[in-house]
């Protein structure tokens, strides 16, 4: 006997029911293999060295049981294809030596479909995001037609040349040096990270927006060249793009700084 799906709110409609598996990526976009999902506890705990992290083996990939069956199938119908390709052929740019800090990047892609796919996994991602706070959003995901974003939310992008990957609800982060305030969403899954932001400037400059792939129509091919940063993702901290020899040498200065107290 099949395993009663679990039951919940929708993330993306709202309606309450039986929730299917989201992957998040799609399946299709290098998400079809078993992972290892951490807490920041069990991250910190084996001071960022992966190969000691000790969390739990998720069989099918990233996702969860987030989105109702219609959901989930009308996006992955309309979006899913097109957001593969657009991962695959980020893939093709990343499999070669490089040593630069980005790379102008020609993807030619639906860019309304890769777009609205990636509102649905920060929909999935980001409980309470689109069906109580963010009616507009919804509206976009759920007809395939509809164009253009309210300002107050961007999309940044940037390629993850990690091996590892990170998820993150709407978090308020500060800039000690800039004094820079950022209310944000991250999803980075090799080949690409995504920053989501409200009403604030992205986390780092580096990052390339995306906003305007929400300006295409539906059936839009277009052949569009990004230059894209190169970062790495090495820690859980949203918007973090240090390398890990980084992150481990601020972790062991931290705490010979708390020794000395």
């Amino acid at each position: 006997m099949a395993k009663p799906l679990p039951v919940g709110n929708c993330r993306i409609c709202g309606a309450y029911g039986p929730l299917s598996f989201e992957h998040v990526p799609p399946r299709s976009a290098f998400n079809s293999r078993p992972i290892l999902r951490a807490t920041i506890e069990e991250i910190e705990r084996a001071e960022f060295d992966v190969q000691n992290v000790r969390g739990k083996i998720h069989q099918r990939g990233s996702g969860g049981h987030t989105l109702c069956i219609d959901c989930n199938q009308k996006t992955g119908r309309w979006y899913g294809a097109a957001f593969a390709d657009w991962a695959h052929g980020a893939v093709r740019l990343l499999d070669r030596p490089l040593g630069v800090a980005s790379i102008y990047c020609p993807f030619f892609i639906f860019p309304l479909r890769v777009f609205k796919q990636i509102l649905c996994m920060f929909a999935s991602r980001t409980e309470g995001l689109f069906p109580d706070s963010r009616p507009e959003l919804r509206t976009f995901v759920l007809d395939r037609d509809v164009r253009g974003l309210n300002p107050r939310f961007q999309v940044f992008a940037y390629l993850n040349v990690s091996n590892l990957f990170r998820t993150m609800g709407v978090t308020i982060q500060g800039n000690l040096r800039t004094h820079q305030i950022s209310k944000l969403s991250e999803i980075s899954f090799p080949p690409f990270g995504y920053v989501l932001t409200i009403d604030s400037p992205p986390p780092d400059p580096r990052l390339v927006e995306i906003t305007h792939f929400a300006r295409y129509k539906y059936d839009e091919w277009r052949d569009v060249w990004l230059r894209m940063p190169l970062l790495p993702v090495a820690s859980w901290i949203p918007g973090d793009y240090r390398t890990l020899s980084e992150v481990v040498e601020t972790g062991r200065r931290n705490r010979e700084r708390d020794r000395a107290r």
